[in-house]
């Protein structure tokens, strides 16, 4: 357990180091303080780096990629609702 507490000494937002350092807690029978380490893994929050941006982006592309799939299912005029055009006016009023 020493060497994990050294570990987070070293850096106190490394959720792997916490994560052992409460296993070894538990391991040694010291729970209180096992279950303490495993409260601030919980608590930590994920930093913003290249192995993590997928998972800070997903939710964003899920919206986008909903919002795409929202705008081209609607439905559309159908042609017999468009206005007719100068041509078709002028056919019309010829006919």
């Amino acid at each position: 357990a020493a060497a994990f507490q050294r570990a987070v000494q070293l850096d106190a937002q490394d959720v792997v180091s916490r994560e052992n350092l409460a296993q070894s807690l538990a391991a040694l029978g010291r729970h209180e303080e096992s279950l303490r380490e495993f409260r601030r893994v919980l608590t930590l929050k994920p930093r913003l780096a290249a192995k993590t941006l997928v998972l800070w982006a997903a939710p964003f592309m899920v919206i986008v990629i909903g919002f795409g799939y929202f705008l081209k299912r609607r439905p559309r005029p159908s042609p017999a609702e468009q206005p007719l055009t100068e041509a078709e006016q002028a056919a019309l009023r010829e006919f």
